[in-house]
């Protein structure tokens, strides 16, 4: 679960907090902090990531790596700047972005 962040939140680190998802209301909490520019999810054990989660934020910075993400709607990272994820293999080995 996403706390409630201020509204000047810049960076939110939650790698390492055995997250299994980030629902519509995590999502709500992250656009409550209009500022921020990088999370840190990875080392989780995410498998699914609600569409549209990151839209209206200008991340420059999202870490997804050691998740359990199968695979990533591209609804979750749009306008994400596209160099955001770094290397997308590293967050979906095996796997590939799917549509819709």
């Amino acid at each position: 679960m996403v706390p409630d962040l201020d509204s000047g939140c810049k960076t939110l680190l939650l790698n390492d907090n055995n997250l299994s998802s980030l629902t519509s209301a995590d999502c709500t909490k992250l656009k409550a902090a209009p500022l921020l520019k990088k999370i840190n999810l990875k080392d989780n054990a995410i498998t699914d990531i609600a569409d549209d989660c990151f839209s209206g934020l200008p991340l420059e910075a999202l870490f997804l790596q050691n998740n359990d993400l199968a695979t990533l709607r591209e609804a979750v990272l749009d306008n994400v700047a596209p160099n955001a994820l770094g290397d997308p293999s590293a967050v979906l080995p095996g796997a590939a972005l799917a549509e819709g």
